[in-house]
C-alpha cells in the first residue's frame, strides 16, 4: 500500500479542518430568549451530525430514526384503541324535551322551548343550576328549533317554529324566567343558530 506524503497529509488535514469549521459556523440555532441581539447559541451535537452527514445520511440532531419509528408505532396503536366515554346522570329535567334552545346565564343554564314527548312545541323555560333543574317560566308561545345566546348574564331567544309557523321575535330571558321582547328579526326564522362575540350576538 502506497503511503501518502507528509505534505499531502497536511493538505488533506487542512481541507478537512476547513470543511469542519465551515460546518461549525453554519450549525447555529436561532437566538434564545437569553442570548441577546447578535449572539447565537452553538450546538456541538448539530455540528457533529452535519460533519458526518456524508458518511451517515440518517444521522440527525436529536433522537434517532429508531426512536422516531417507535413513536409512530405507539401513536398508531393508541389511535386504534376506541375512546370510552362515561355518562353520569346527576339529575333529570322536569319533563322530557328535545331540540330546546340553550344558553348560559348568571348562575346556571336556561333550556327554552323545544319539543315535548308528544312531538309538540313547548313553551317551558327550565333553569339548570348545579345538579338540579327546575321550571322557572314560560315563553309567550310554544316554539322549537330556535336559537339562543347569552349576553350580559341574560339569554336571548331568536325565532323558532310553532303551530302558527316561524317566529321573528327576539326575546330576552332572565335567569328567573322572565321574558321581554327585545326586538324582531328581519324575517321569521326557524332552525337557526346564534353566538355571542364580544357585545354582539350573531344569528
Amino acid at each position: 500500500m502506497k503511503r501518502s506524503s507528509p505534505a499531502a497529509e497536511r493538505g488533506f488535514s487542512r481541507r478537512f479542518d476547513t470543511a469542519r469549521v465551515s460546518v461549525w459556523r453554519s450549525a447555529r440555532t436561532r437566538l434564545g430568549p437569553r442570548a441577546g441581539i447578535g449572539r447565537a447559541i452553538r450546538s456541538p451535537r448539530c455540528a457533529a451530525a452535519l460533519v458526518l452527514a456524508a458518511a451517515l445520511p440518517v444521522a440527525g440532531c436529536g433522537s434517532g430514526g429508531a426512536s422516531s419509528t417507535q413513536t409512530k408505532r405507539a401513536s398508531a396503536a393508541n389511535a386504534s384503541v376506541p375512546l370510552r366515554l362515561h355518562l353520569v346522570a346527576t339529575s333529570a329535567l322536569p319533563a322530557p324535551v328535545q331540540l330546546p334552545a340553550v344558553a348560559a346565564v348568571s348562575g346556571g343554564t336556561l333550556s327554552m322551548g323545544g319539543l315535548d314527548s308528544s312531538e309538540a312545541s313547548s313553551a317551558q323555560i327550565v333553569l339548570v343550576q348545579g345538579g338540579a333543574a327546575r321550571s322557572v317560566g314560560q315563553l309567550p308561545s310554544a316554539l322549537h328549533d330556535a336559537a339562543a345566546a347569552d349576553l350580559g348574564g341574560d339569554a336571548y331567544y331568536f325565532g323558532g317554529g310553532g303551530t302558527e309557523g316561524a317566529s321573528a321575535a327576539i326575546l330576552r330571558v332572565s335567569p328567573s324566567g322572565e321574558t321581554t321582547t327585545a326586538g324582531q328579526l328581519p324575517a321569521p326564522a326557524s332552525d337557526v343558530a346564534a353566538a355571542a362575540i364580544g357585545q354582539t350576538i350573531y344569528v
